[in-house]
C-alpha cells in the first residue's frame, strides 16, 4: 500500500491546489476507491491519497495533477513488485518539492510545497 501525503507550504496565500486528474496505470485506488487523490488542497494544508496493487506479483503506479495559479504540479509514483519504489514530482519554476518516506521498496511519503517566496 503507497500512502502519499503533499502539503503547499503557503500559510499567508488563497493559492490552493486543484485537482486536474490521476490515473494509476497498476493498481488500485485503497479502501475501495475511498482515497483518490482529493479535489483540492488547500495552502497550508495537507492532503493524502493511496493505491495498492492489485493482485499477487504487481505493483502500484500512478499520476496525479494538480493545477494552481502558480503552475501545474504532477505527482508520480512507482512501487514494483519488486525493485526499489519512486516518488518523482514536476513543480512550477522557483518551487521546491520536500520528499519525506521513500525508502527501498515502500512509499509512505510527505511532500512539502514550497514556493519561491519562501524557499
Amino acid at each position: 500500500m503507497e500512502n502519499l501525503a503533499a502539503q503547499e507550504r503557503q500559510e499567508e496565500s488563497d493559492d490552493e491546489l486543484r485537482f486536474q486528474g490521476a490515473t494509476l496505470p497498476h493498481g488500485i485506488w485503497s479502501h475501495g476507491g475511498e482515497l483518490e487523490p482529493p479535489g483540492t488542497i488547500p495552502s497550508g494544508k495537507s492532503r493524502t491519497w493511496e493505491s495498492e496493487s492489485e493482485g499477487v506479483l504487481t505493483g502500484t503506479e500512478g499520476f496525479a495533477t494538480y493545477n494552481s495559479d502558480a503552475g501545474q504540479f504532477v505527482f508520480h509514483w512507482d512501487r514494483p513488485y519488486y525493485g526499489d519504489g519512486l516518488l518523482d514530482m514536476n513543480v512550477p519554476y522557483g518551487y521546491e518539492a520536500n520528499v519525506a518516506g521513500v525508502q527501498g521498496v515502500n512509499i509512505d511519503a510527505t511532500v512539502v510545497l514550497v514556493p519561491p517566496d519562501t524557499a
